[in-house]
C-alpha cells in the first residue's frame, strides 16, 4: 500500500468516527504515523483529502464491475448479480468510507465534492439502468428508470441495515433477493401503467453539461492520471514523494485564473528530472500539452 493510500485509510476511518468537520489534518497525519507538515506533500487540504477519498473508492470499483462486464459466458442477469455481489463486497472491504458516506456532514464539504458525489451517482443510475435493459428487454425499456431507482433505494438501506446497525446479512444473497423481487415489479406493469420517471424527465441527470475541453483542462486531467498512477505502484520512495509534490505545485498554477506558462513549463521540466520508473509517459503528455497553450 503506498504512503498516499494508507493516508486515505486512515482519514476515512477518522472521518466515519468523528465526522468530516471535527478530524483533523493532525489527528489524520499522526494516525498515518507521519508529521503534520509531510500530509501536505500528498493534499493541500482536508477538503482535496475528502475528494480523493471518493474518487479512489468508486475508481477501483467501476473497475473491478466493468472487468465482470466483459465476461461473455455469462448472461446478463450473471453478471448483474456478480456485479452487485462485487459492489457489496468492496462496500464491506471498506465500511469505514460508507459509515463517511452516509454520515450527515460527507456532502457538506464544498462544492466540487458535491459535483463529483453526484457524477458517481450519475454514473451508478447509468450502470443500474444498462443491465436491467439487458435483463428485461426493450419491452420493459419505459420501467427501467423506475425500477433503478427502486434498485437503489433497496441498497442503500440493506448497506444502512449492515454498516451502520450491525445487523447480520449474507452479501452474497442480497443481489439475487433484489432482482427476485424487480422481476415481480417488472412483470406486474399492465399496459397501461404510466411510469413515474421518464428519460426525458431525467435528462439532465443523466446528461453532463458539456464543455470544450481547454488545454489547463487537459493538463488537469493528465494529473490527474499520474496521481492514479503513483497511487499504484507497490512501493513508496523519495522520488516518488518529490513527484507528488511537483505535480500538486503544478496544479495549483493550472487553478489559477490566470496560469503562468514559464511556471508551468518549468514544473514540467522538474519533473522530467526525477528518476522515477514509469513516468516518463505522463511527462511527454504534459509537454505535447504544454505547446497547445
Amino acid at each position: 500500500m503506498s504512503r498516499k493510500i494508507q493516508i486515505l485509510e486512515e482519514a476515512m476511518k477518522l472521518f466515519a468516527e468523528k465526522g468530516y468537520h471535527a478530524a483533523s489534518m493532525q489527528e489524520i497525519a499522526e494516525r498515518s504515523g507521519i508529521a503534520k507538515a509531510s500530509i501536505y506533500n500528498y493534499f493541500k487540504s482536508k477538503e482535496e483529502m475528502a475528494i480523493s477519498i471518493f474518487r479512489y473508492h468508486y475508481e477501483v470499483l467501476f473497475k473491478k464491475i466493468s472487468e465482470i462486464g466483459e465476461d461473455e459466458d455469462l448472461t446478463p442477469r450473471e453478471r448483474f448479480i456478480r456485479q452487485l455481489t462485487v459492489q457489496l463486497q468492496e462496500f464491506n472491504r471498506h465500511k469505514h468510507f460508507v459509515r463517511m458516506r452516509m454520515g450527515e456532514q460527507a456532502l457538506r464539504v464544498n462544492e466540487e465534492l458535491s459535483k463529483v458525489v453526484a457524477n458517481i451517482r450519475s454514473e451508478t443510475m447509468k450502470w443500474y439502468c444498462s443491465q436491467l435493459l439487458e435483463i428485461y428487454g426493450e419491452s420493459h425499456k419505459q420501467y427501467v428508470l423506475d425500477c433503478a431507482t427502486m434498485l437503489n433505494g433497496m441498497m442503500k438501506e440493506y448497506l444502512f441495515y449492515i454498516f451502520m446497525d450491525d445487523k447480520k446479512l449474507s452479501l452474497e444473497r442480497i443481489p439475487s433477493f433484489m432482482l427476485d423481487r424487480l422481476d415481480s415489479v417488472m412483470h406486474g406493469f399492465k399496459e397501461a401503467d404510466e411510469p413515474l420517471l421518464s428519460f426525458e424527465l431525467m435528462k439532465s441527470f443523466f446528461e453532463e453539461e458539456q464543455q470544450p475541453p481547454t488545454p489547463f483542462h487537459q493538463m488537469l486531467q493528465t494529473i490527474a492520471d499520474f496521481e492514479q498512477f503513483l497511487v499504484n505502484q507497490p512501493d513508496y520512495s523519495e522520488g516518488i514523494e518529490r513527484v507528488y509534490v511537483s505535480l500538486r505545485a503544478l496544479r495549483e498554477e493550472l487553478q489559477k485564473k490566470e496560469p503562468k506558462k514559464v511556471i508551468i513549463e518549468a514544473l514540467v521540466s522538474l519533473l522530467s528530472s526525477y528518476d522515477v520508473k514509469g513516468i516518463q509517459t505522463y511527462i511527454q503528455l504534459l509537454h505535447k500539452q504544454i505547446s497547445a497553450l
